[in-house]
């Protein structure tokens, strides 16, 4: 923060804030006195005078039918619009003087100019997308082309929702960190897109569903309908398969390529396991020609990531849950659990409601004990609302540490893919963030509290089992 004689006007430059320059720059504004009262009080005068003449158009002069959420809405595509003129404005910009200065009314209309031409990019941005589609069998994919971005485009209101995307986009992008709402989220949605997407039309789509035929095979996974980056998927296996000396960029990685490979890595430090995928990813830079500088940047920064996975799965003895090996049976390694037979539906669904019948905790416990064989029957239980708070502890703790176990297979699924599972308080804490299921978060807390023993030998058994009906 920059220091100021005590008789200077206070500053705010438009680089401080990150969000909501206008409403932040007001209060602040005048709290600080870099607003006075009069503009203060002409500024949210302002605002009420454009939303008032919104909601009258919205409603064909009929203002006072208008509901609270829509006045709401039109309130937030207000103030969005006057942000999207501050946040068009230089970082040195004070916006004290900005708003001391311009008329709220010229102020919104430059947003709406910002906005109208930031809407005209994303129309061109997409058409270049659009045209240029990869052949894939990926739903969220395909359905953010053909069916999201035209919605958006078709129906995006600048006026009365200009918060709003109006889409549903469930296609992720390798890093998700727009903070943008409306029509400055899918601009930046797109620009991001089309750098992956790059990458990936340097590949056949022979290639590439070779490479999502394996990824399917290997992690039992839906990959037509699951919301897979195409990219991660790609770039995981070509960088795996550099590593293991394949030349050819065609994904390959053979068992006898992959023993080499974790064994070269297995004794080395970090900082060297670091140096030699650095080594790797400028190799598949130079080797595939790719000269734009955004994909080269995006691919350093994925290379840093896959190094933390990469260092913890050769450090556990997890190495081939990162890469899809040729010809190579998934389980290698792993003891492969059979399960108990699953109920028929409707032998579960009166299970299911005998269970919902009980109050006696007690009694649950000993009709799953005696009626549920299957750990998906069991998972199914778990995820039907029969549990609260401590009740799960109750039950786990019924539970030996093989069936805990086979219970942590679901939930640090995503974390046996990425390496393995280190049962640490960290780990778990990290896992707990962003577990889906309440059955998983109380799971967790209970894995947490047992004795070192135990854990190691939970931690063990997760990464070394396979359960068949969870394949």
């Amino acid at each position: 923060m920059e220091l100021r004689r005590l008789d200077e006007k206070p500053v705010l430059k438009r680089k401080e804030i990150r969000k909501n320059p206008f409403l932040t720059a007001v209060q602040e504004g005048f709290r600080t006195g870099g607003i006075d009262a009069d503009t203060f009080q002409r500024l949210n005068a302002g605002i009420a005078s454009i939303v008032s003449k919104l909601i009258k158009k919205y409603t064909c002069g009929d203002s006072s039918s208008v509901k609270d959420e829509t006045a709401s809405l039109i309130l937030c595509s207000v103030y969005y619009t006057v942000d999207a003129y501050l946040n068009s404005l230089g970082g040195e910009c004070d916006l004290y003087s900005v708003l001391c200065a311009e008329n709220i009314n010229d102020i919104y209309e430059k947003g709406i100019l910002e906005i109208k031409d930031c809407f005209d990019k994303v129309k061109s941005l997409f058409k270049e997308i659009s045209e240029n589609k990869l052949v894939v069998p990926l739903a969220p994919y395909n359905d953010l082309i053909d069916e999201a971005i035209p919605e958006f485009l078709k129906n995006y209101d600048i006026e009365f929702g200009a918060t709003d995307s109006v889409c549903s986009i469930d296609y992720p992008l390798v890093f998700d960190e727009i903070r943008d709402e409306g029509v400055f989220y899918i601009y930046k949605y797109l620009e991001q897109l089309k750098i992956e997407t790059e990458f990936c039309r340097l590949f056949s789509h022979k290639l590439i569903s070779k490479v999502l035929y394996g990824y399917q095979k290997k992690y039992k996974l839906d990959v037509v309908n699951s919301p897979l980056n195409l990219f991660i998927i790609l770039a995981d296996q070509l960088i795996f398969s550099v590593l293991a000396g394949n030349k050819n960029m065609d994904f390959t990685v053979t068992a006898d390529g992959f023993e080499k490979t974790v064994k070269r890595l297995s004794g080395k430090d970090q900082k060297m396991i670091k140096l030699i995928l650095s080594a790797a990813v400028r190799k598949i830079t130079t080797v595939l020609k790719i000269r734009d500088d955004r994909l080269i940047k995006l691919m350093e920064r994925y290379q840093h990531q896959y190094a933390d996975r990469l260092i913890f799965a050769v450090g556990n003895g997890n190495a081939e849950n990162l890469v899809i090996i040729e010809g190579d049976d998934q389980n290698r390694g792993k003891a492969v659990f059979k399960d108990g037979v699953p109920l028929e539906d409707a032998e579960f669904i009166q299970v299911l409601a005998k269970i919902e019948e009980c109050e006696d905790i007690d009694e649950v416990i000993g009709i799953i004990r005696d009626k549920i064989h299957s750990i998906k029957d069991l998972i199914d239980v778990l995820e039907a609302d029969c549990f609260f708070d401590s009740e799960f502890n109750m039950l786990f703790k019924t539970f030996d540490d093989t069936e805990l176990a086979l219970l942590g297979t679901n939930v640090f699924f995503e974390q046996l893919r990425a390496g393995g599972v280190k049962l640490t308080d960290a780990f778990i804490e990290k896992v707990n963030s962003t577990a889906e299921r309440d059955w998983q978060r109380y799971y967790l807390e209970y894995i947490k509290e047992l004795d070192d023993g135990r854990k190691s030998s939970i931690e063990t058994l997760v990464n070394s089992i396979v359960c068949d009906s969870l394949e």
